[in-house]
């Protein structure tokens, strides 16, 4: 698999917001929906790589597509959040992004021109991979979308929606 270190142009926007229970993922009230999305963009350093297929979890679904974004976007979040006893960083450290049913994940820097943390990961990024295979395969949870001791992040855009965690658990056997 192809790994590459590259200078990254993130752009973002914000459409709403909800209020979650910290440690429990558990949603207070409704969506609120911005009138006008707030929108901010940096430049900064991180990586990408083509993750594979998770064609066997694929091939069990009925909704072929989520399975395989959701499968990426799970492996995003352990990649990330599993990282940071191998990089020595934070979570705040490092932001990311899968491409749909592209295969494509970033992981970058979250900061402005970048602080170090996606070029740790680039540099341990084997390491990292075996620490996130042993997240979601040593979890006990039967939730399909995982919990927050394996595919869960508090800062997901997303509100940590989208996520299979069985698809992910392929994705990094396969790597």
């Amino acid at each position: 698999m192809e790994v590459a270190f590259c200078k990254l142009h993130i752009q973002k926007k914000v459409y709403g917001f909800v209020n979650i229970e910290l440690g429990q993922e558990v949603t207070q009230g409704k969506k609120v929906f911005l009138d006008q999305p707030l929108e901010y963009d940096f430049v900064t350093k991180g990586i990408v790589f083509h993750a594979p297929s998770p064609s066997d979890v694929i091939s069990k679904s009925e909704d072929e597509e989520y399975v395989e974004a959701s499968g990426y976007h799970a492996t995003e979040h352990v990649v990330i959040e599993g990282s940071n006893m191998i990089t020595g960083g934070v979570s705040q450290d490092l932001g990311g992004i899968s491409l749909g049913t592209s295969g494509l994940i970033f992981v970058y820097d979250g900061a402005i021109g970048g602080n170090g943390a996606s070029k740790a990961l680039y540099d341990r990024f084997e390491k990292a991979l075996e620490r996130s295979l042993f997240i979601v395969k040593e979890c006990p949870c039967k939730n399909e979308s995982g919990c927050p001791r394996c595919t869960f992040s508090y800062r997901c855009g997303n509100n940590n929606e989208f996520l299979h965690k069985m698809a992910s658990f392929e994705v990094l056997k396969r790597i």
